[in-house]
């Protein structure tokens, strides 16, 4: 016949403890995942962010080296002019040598 209340009662609290056992196994394993995965996200994050660091000295490294070839650009071209005007004067020097050998000659 009908289930007395007492059974009613065990089935019910067998149940509820079933439930409460798989509760509990989800909840473990979502944590146990949560731990991996988070572990990882973390572990790529730090990759990352050391990818970033690296990129990031390479373009200060970069940056260093285009500033010392400009510096050296910047001495070549004082080289260069001072050179030019060396060479002018020299020019001008040997011009007035010319002349006064002419003028010795005639």
């Amino acid at each position: 016949g009908k289930p007395t209340a007492v059974e009613v009662q065990k089935a019910l609290q067998g149940y509820q403890a079933a439930t409460d056992t798989k509760l509990r196994t989800v909840e473990n394993t979502v944590s146990f995942l949560e731990s991996k995965l988070g572990a990882a996200t973390v572990g790529s994050l730090s990759a990352l962010e050391e990818r970033v660091l690296a990129c990031e000295k390479r373009e200060t490294a970069q940056a260093e080296q285009i500033q010392n070839l400009q510096e050296f650009q910047t001495k070549v071209d004082a080289t260069l002019s001072q050179f030019s005007r060396e060479f002018e004067q020299l020019q001008s020097t040997l011009a007035g040598l010319d002349t006064a050998i002419q003028q010795v000659n005639s």
